[in-house]
C-alpha cells in the first residue's frame, strides 16, 4: 500500500490516505476503511478550525463533516479535479493545488472559490505542497516550475533560469527562527531566511 497524505484532527483521529485504497480513519478503535469510486486515490488531508475535514482526491475535493460526505469539483469552480495538495492559511482560507499547476484556487469559510493563475505551469506540473510564513506568503512547491511565492498581489517564480537550485521542488516547511525549508527532489534541502520587516 502506497500512503499519500497522513493527518491527525483535533478529536484526536488518524486519517491515512492512500493511492488506489481510498483513505482509513482511526477514532480509537482500529482503522476503518472508506473506499469509494473514483476517490480511490487520496492525495491530501486537511482539517478546518469546525472539525470539517477535507480529502484531496484525483477525482474532487471531498469534504466530511462528521456525518456526511459534500463532493467539491470544477462544476464549483476548482481549476481541475484532481487535487495533490490542500493548506488553511491563518485566514481560515483553504488553498487547493492541483494536477496541471497552472492555476490553484483557495475557498473562503462560504465555500466560494477563487481561482489563482501562477503564471506558469504546464504538461506534467502539479503542485506538491503549500505553505504559509509567518508574513502571511503562500508558497507552492511545484513539480517542475520550481517554487513560487505569492506576496497576495502577485507570484514570484524561482526556477533554475533565475537561479534557483531545481524545478521539482517537493515539500516546504518553516522552523521557530522563520526560516523557509524547502525539499528538492534530487538536489537536497534548501534554507531561506525571510526578510526582517
Amino acid at each position: 500500500m502506497k500512503i499519500n497524505s497522513i493527518a491527525v484532527t483535533s478529536d484526536g483521529a488518524r486519517w491515512v490516505g492512500t493511492e488506489t485504497e481510498g483513505y482509513y480513519v482511526d477514532n480509537g478503535s482500529g482503522y476503518d476503511q472508506v473506499n469509494t469510486a473514483p476517490f480511490v486515490n487520496v492525495n491530501a488531508i486537511a482539517e478546518d478550525r469546525q472539525g470539517n475535514v477535507y480529502l484531496g482526491t484525483d477525482n474532487a475535493l471531498l469534504k466530511y463533516n462528521g456525518s456526511s460526505t459534500g463532493i467539491i469539483t470544477t462544476a464549483a469552480g476548482l481549476p481541475d479535479n484532481n487535487i495533490t495538495a490542500i493548506y488553511f492559511d491563518s485566514k481560515d482560507r483553504l488553498w487547493i493545488g492541483t494536477d496541471g499547476g497552472k492555476k490553484v484556487a483557495w475557498m473562503d469559510i462560504s465555500m466560494k472559490i477563487n481561482p489563482l493563475s501562477l503564471m506558469n505551469g504546464g504538461p506534467g506540473t502539479s503542485i506538491n505542497s503549500i505553505y504559509e510564513d509567518r508574513r502571511g506568503h503562500i508558497w507552492f512547491a511545484t513539480s517542475s516550475d520550481g517554487l513560487i511565492e505569492y506576496d497576495g498581489v502577485v507570484p514570484h517564480s524561482y526556477k533554475t533560469y533565475n537561479g534557483f537550485f531545481e524545478n521539482d521542488v517537493t515539500s516546504i516547511g518553516e522552523d521557530k527562527f522563520g526560516n523557509i525549508w524547502i525539499g528538492l527532489a534530487s538536489k537536497g534541502l534548501v534554507k531561506f531566511t525571510l526578510p526582517l520587516e
